[in-house]
């Protein structure tokens, strides 16, 4: 597992998770990358026709590529906003999602991966929102 920061955080800004907590969280899937703030906000691929419908912020979103890498991105948003019940959720919630997914995505035979799939995660103050995208 690669994990990479791109940049530091103000001192009112925080990810949904920590490095170690990433680390414990996929200690078992390998050929993943980690990127903690390589960009301010989601930006959707521009190969993607599909519109974005989630609620900004977007907390973390997961892709696999035809190279059956995967790519984990966490980007920041305010503290005042990751409660204890988004903690819990993405704990309980998002963690056992994704982890899924990825699993779906690994039994998947080599001719079913014929672009990018994705998924993408946001936190409107009370409950997590899940959009899946696929792209060339």
């Amino acid at each position: 597992m690669r994990i990479t920061y791109y940049r530091n955080l103000n001192e009112d800004e925080s990810y949904i998770a920590t490095k170690k907590g990433i680390k414990e969280y996929f200690k078992d899937v390998e050929g993943m990358s980690v990127v903690f703030g390589l960009s301010r906000e989601y930006e959707i691929d521009s190969r993607c026709s599909t519109k974005l419908t989630l609620v900004k912020p977007i907390l973390i979103s997961i892709s696999y590529d035809r190279e059956k890498e995967f790519l984990l991105s966490l980007y920041h948003t305010l503290k005042s906003e990751l409660t204890k019940e988004a903690a819990t959720q993405f704990s309980n919630v998002i963690i056992p999602s994704i982890k899924e997914w990825i699993n779906n995505q690994t039994n998947k035979p080599d001719t079913a991966i014929l672009g990018v799939e994705e998924i993408v995660f946001s936190w409107d103050g009370s409950k997590y929102s899940k959009q899946e995208l696929k792209y060339l």
